[in-house]
């Protein structure tokens, strides 16, 4: 006789059977099992590729801990000092040995890499003992100050940026409005202290420690310590045209500037003792605080 296979589980002489016990709700249900893939001898294993390789999936830890030395990873190592196992992809050397390019002789406050008058360079802005802070221009490992700076009177190089082929300084300490940010086209520098001072309407800048980049726009922290004032300014241009974008009220110092998503993100500190930092945004049209942190950490300048 002909067995119905989709109406019995197994067939034997030519006899249907059902495995006894079989529920009548949920009803049985008769199904071919899938083929799996052939398995390669060799090869690099892609755990993605199930069309290739097949493995059972883990539904519960009923076995408890399993065997750490077995299941090893072997991409790993235990331990070494000055390896390379980073740089190239299933790469192994020895570490490069750190080599000293230039011995300044003084600290080195800021510093920065990018195109200035068509080459791509690296900079490092100074602070030294005589009130006249210098900029080094470094090109393949050799270190060329730019001695065409006349800034005389300010204690420090605060900040180094590039934007649209020129280098830009901001400079703090010393006397106000002394040439307090600056940019160099690679052969001269132009002053811009007084047009951001008419941009912002203050009668003073003694600092501009902080800048970043936008879509083509850059834009500089300005303070006025004497009248406790602090601006963000900007140019979209190469400096030809400045604009104040806002005021931060309080007894505070831009220092840091970092663009994200197309916000600044920036850290104002407390002047004169007052124990406190703050991160705040600004999303090119509105200054909110993010958060506030407190502690004695002493004056910032």
């Amino acid at each position: 006789m002909s067995v119905k296979k989709n109406s019995y589980h197994i067939a034997i002489d030519g006899n249907g059977y059902i495995i006894k016990g079989t529920p009548e709700d949920p009803k049985r249900v008769m199904s071919r099992s899938s083929v799996f893939g052939n398995r390669f001898a060799s090869g690099d294993r892609d755990y993605a590729d199930f069309s290739i390789w097949w493995f059972w999936a883990q539904t519960d830890w009923a076995a408890g801990v399993k065997n750490s030395v077995e299941w090893e990873d072997d991409a790993k190592y235990y331990y070494s000092t000055n390896i390379d196992a980073y740089s190239e992809t299933g790469g192994f050397k020895l570490q490069k040995e750190h080599v000293l390019l230039k011995d300044f002789g003084f600290d080195i406050v800021c510093g920065t890499s990018g195109v200035v008058n068509g080459s791509n360079d690296d900079f490092v802005g100074t602070k030294e003992n005589v009130n006249k802070p210098t900029i080094w221009k470094g090109d393949g490992g050799s270190w060329t100050e730019i001695t065409s700076l006349t800034s005389t009177n300010n204690d420090e190089a605060a900040v180094l940026i590039t934007h649209k082929d020129d280098l830009y300084a901001g400079f703090s300490g010393g006397a106000a409005n002394t040439e307090k940010i600056i940019s160099w086209d690679g052969s001269s520098w132009t002053d811009h202290t007084s047009d951001i001072l008419t941009a912002t309407g203050l009668s003073n800048i003694t600092d501009a420690h902080a800048a970043c980049e936008i879509g083509g726009t850059l834009y500089i922290s300005v303070t006025d310590t004497i009248n406790d004032k602090n601006y963000i300014v900007s140019t979209a241009d190469g400096g030809s045209t400045w604009s104040s974008e806002f005021e931060l009220l309080g007894e505070l110092d831009i220092i840091s500037m970092r663009p994200f998503n197309g916000n600044i993100y920036y850290i104002a500190a407390g002047r004169n003792s007052v124990p406190l930092m703050q991160l705040r945004e600004y999303d090119l049209t509105n200054d909110v605080e993010i958060t506030t942190f407190y502690g004695n950490y002493g004056e910032l300048n």
